[in-house]
């Protein structure tokens, strides 16, 4: 067996791990001096940014006067341009101004030169223009001649053949430009013009509703106007009576056929002789109102034979005259007529206008029930009394509104005879007469409405301006007696009436006394009603 042999270990001293740690330590102290230093500098470069010294204030300082002195001399530039901008502007004007001067003389000059050549040629040929001249004077003054000749033997003729009128649109405040549909009213029947188409009383012989000829020919004008657009901005057409002295009962006649127009109509009194040119007439609008005619007169001769209790059986109340009727129209002593059926009639009472009119308006014909027979002559013999006063109103009807009061009423809407017995409006009406309060009244004159405005205060009258006139209102003072100042008051009324101008002619102004009564007022404009009782005034009251 072999024996393990053992070496002895020797100790000895190893200087590596001594180096190793200093050359260590000095690498990281070499580190560490190089950052303190770092540190160091950034600390240095931070303590001289924090303060500025003197010098580099006053450097600071001087660079601001300078740019602020260089900002003042920019603006100052600047202006000094502006203003140089301006005068060349102004130099640029004036030249072209110049220039345009010089172009103008240049153009005048050139001008000047040619009429002097003118003038030269022709002063060469003076003797040549005198004999033309001559001549020329020569024919002037025959042309001249047979001229005055062609004049006098044209004003000659003038003065023989008949004038004639044409109706145009009144410019004026209460002028309208809608077109008319011309309905002349004369003695032979109810005239469509211009067409020249006639509608008799017989036509009329029937109910008057909205079928009847004479609306069923307004509506198919209105139609015919619209579908070739005559209709414009100024509206719809509207009906224009035109009223002959002879044409009174035919425009009774039309405005009762026309009641479905409200008071969408005009009318216009035209004298016998005056001859009026129409437009020319359409011949496609005149067969059209032909075949409306036909129809409405078919129409109504159905309606009438469906109703002969009425219109045409026996006892049926109509007037005994010859000719056609016009629809029940009794005579008033100013020339008018008025519906029967609104002065106290059955609706069967209707004259022919070759028959007899009663005053009163009563239908001839026999009623089934004897009480209402005699009721009604009771109501025919009361309003019989008033009749004389409102056949005036009836007559006269207004160019918009064409409505009248009803007969056995006064104007301003009381019971004519409760009023006409007070001892006050006699005592008024008996020195002075009827219609003292229209002083150009007249027998043949035909009376125009036109509304007046009061106000009645307890201790006074206010007579308003017009709508769109400018005046002051007129005051008349009351004390304790306002019959002592009731001419007063008359004399005010017409002087507002002198600014309306002239009415149409042959008629007068009748003024329609709209009186709006104030708190404490009433006493004042009871009396006032009673004393214009008869005066011709017509007084109606209205809400304050």
């Amino acid at each position: 067996m072999t024996r393990r042999t053992y070496r002895k270990t020797q100790i000895t001293v190893s200087l590596f791990p001594f180096l190793a740690v200093l050359i260590c330590m000095m690498g990281a102290l070499i580190v560490l001096l190089v950052l303190v230093v770092q540190q160091a500098r950034v600390y240095a470069t931070v303590a001289m940014d924090d303060g500025p010294t003197a010098e580099e204030l006053d450097q600071a300082e001087e660079l601001k006067l300078a740019r602020q002195d260089h900002q003042w001399r920019r603006e100052i530039l600047d202006q000094q341009r502006l203003e140089m901008t301006k005068k060349q502007a102004d130099h640029r004007l004036e030249l072209s101004h110049l220039e345009d001067h010089i172009r103008r003389l240049e153009e005048k000059w050139k001008r000047l030169q040619a009429e002097a050549k003118s003038l030269t040629a022709s002063a060469e040929s003076d003797v040549q223009s005198r004999e033309n001249a001559s001549e020329e004077l020569a024919r002037l003054r025959q042309a001249i001649g047979q001229a005055q000749q062609q004049l006098d033997e044209a004003k000659l003729a003038a003065e023989q053949h008949p004038r004639s009128f044409a109706i145009i649109p009144y410019r004026g405040p209460h002028g309208t430009q809608r077109r008319p549909i011309f309905i002349e009213c004369t003695a032979r029947g109810i005239v469509l013009q211009p067409e020249g188409l006639v509608i008799t009383g017989a036509d009329l012989n029937g109910p008057l509703g909205p079928g009847n000829p004479l609306d069923a020919a307004l509506r198919a004008t209105r139609e015919y106007l619209a579908a070739n657009g005559v209709v414009g901005e100024a509206g719809e057409p509207y009906p224009l009576l035109v009223v002959r002295p002879d044409g009174t009962e035919a425009y009774g006649a039309a405005r009762n056929a026309m009641k479905t127009w409200d008071d969408e109509f005009g009318y216009e009194l035209i004298e016998a002789d005056v001859q009026l040119e129409y437009p020319a007439a359409d011949p496609v609008l005149r067969e059209l109102i032909i075949r409306s005619l036909a129809d409405a007169r078919q129409r109504q001769a159905i309606l009438a034979a469906a109703m002969p209790s009425q219109f045409g059986g026996p006892g049926s109340g109509r007037g005994s005259g010859a000719g056609g009727g016009w629809g029940g129209l009794v005579a008033t002593h100013r020339g008018g007529f008025v519906p029967t059926h609104q002065a106290g009639t059955r609706q069967g009472g209707r004259g022919g206008t070759g028959g007899s009119r009663a005053a009163t308006g009563q239908s001839d014909g026999s009623s089934a029930d004897p009480q209402q027979d005699s009721a009604t002559e009771r109501a025919n013999d009361g309003r019989t009394q008033n009749q004389s006063q409102h056949a005036e109103q009836e007559s006269n009807p207004q160019r918009r509104g064409g409505q009248t009061s009803p007969p056995g009423k006064q104007p301003g809407g009381q019971g004519g005879t409760n009023r006409r017995g007070s001892a006050l409006g006699a005592a008024m009406r008996g020195p002075r007469g009827a219609n003292w309060a229209l002083p150009k009244a007249s027998r043949n004159a035909t009376g125009i409405t036109r509304p007046v405005r009061v106000a009645c205060w307890p201790d006074r009258l206010l007579i308003l301006p017009d709508q769109g006139d400018q005046r002051n209102a007129r005051t008349i003072t009351v004390d304790n007696n306002l019959a002592e100042q009731i001419d007063e008051f008359v004399s005010q009324i017409w002087r507002h009436t002198d600014s309306w101008g002239l009415a149409l002619v042959g008629g007068f102004w009748k003024p329609v006394v709209n009186v709006e009564v104030a708190p404490g007022g009433e006493a004042m404009f009871i009396e006032l009603e009673r004393l214009m009782e008869g005066s011709g005034l017509e007084v109606k009251r209205k809400t304050w």
